[in-house]
């Protein structure tokens, strides 16, 4: 493996909270899973959710005046 790839791959894992070897089986798991089929229980689905919602960017929480119509819709009269 490059250097650079490897460099980025564990720093994706540190970001994560997880180990590289962790991490790595995760992908590889992961791609398996696509080339066989998911047969994953509900348990390990459930798991698997966790981690991909871990692995996007985190979000400020929505206040109700931030969804409000006035404020989508504020350039309209």
């Amino acid at each position: 493996m490059k250097p650079e790839i490897e460099k980025g791959l564990i720093a994706r894992a540190s970001e994560l909270g997880l180990t590289p070897d962790t991490y790595f089986y995760n992908l590889v798991r992961k791609e398996a899973a696509l080339i066989s089929g998911p047969r994953l229980s509900g348990k390990e689905k459930a798991q698997a959710f966790v981690e991909w919602a871990k692995s996007h960017r985190p979000t400020k929480l929505l206040l109700d005046e931030d969804i409000s119509r006035e404020t989508m819709y504020s350039d309209r009269t």
